[in-house]
């Protein structure tokens, strides 16, 4: 087994900007006032495009799905937050917290990685439990050595241990860690404790 890819996935945004609605506990995002939404726009899709191309150069498979006009998907461009890809085959889907991030996972996205060659087996679907507040926003939340089979957790909002009992299980280990952030001295301090 890897511990990474020579294949990803990128949406190309539409409409990036901040999100207003994960921005209530999403501490690194800010209202730019100074430049217009259109330019934030054009200068996301200008770095996007430049990376995509620079990540191709260095032998990088990267499959491009575009964002959709369909609904206001700000942060479409980071789709590790509600899905996760594995060697068998697995793909994992994650409960989101913010609502509009819900609406970014799109069946059209799964047929795009099918039909560029990568066999979906099996879809592991928590989507449910947003019905009950319940939130794991994938590996934005969840760091993953597959070599060791160790999932390593952490979360903004909330972190759910049924959901890595289940995702441990995916991964074939009983061993789970809880990735911890700390402010100290206006420094982050990460620290790891065994679950």
């Amino acid at each position: 087994m890897r511990q990474t890819t020579n294949a990803i996935l990128m949406i190309r945004p539409i409409n990036f900007r901040m999100n207003e609605q994960t921005a209530v506990n999403n501490y690194y995002q800010k209202k730019v006032t100074k430049t217009h939404p259109e330019t934030i726009n054009s200068r996301a899709q200008d770095e996007f495009d430049a990376f995509v191309n620079k990540l191709r150069i260095h032998g990088v498979r990267v499959i491009v799905a575009s964002d959709t006009d369909k609904h206001d998907t700000p942060d479409a461009i980071f789709p590790n937050n509600w899905i996760s890809f594995h060697q068998d085959g697995t793909v994992g889907v994650y409960p989101m917290f913010a609502e509009n991030r819900r609406l970014e996972r799109r069946s059209e996205i799964f047929d795009q990685i099918e039909d560029s060659g990568f066999l979906i087996k099996n879809i592991v679907d928590y989507t449910s439990a947003e019905e009950e507040g319940m939130y794991l926003e994938g590996t934005g939340s969840i760091i993953l050595d597959r070599i060791n089979k160790k999932p390593i957790a952490h979360s903004p909002l909330v972190l759910m241990k049924m959901f890595l009992l289940n995702f441990a299980k995916i991964l074939n280990t009983s061993q789970l860690f809880l990735l911890l952030i700390r402010l100290w001295k206006g420094k982050e301090n990460p620290y790891i404790i065994p679950m």
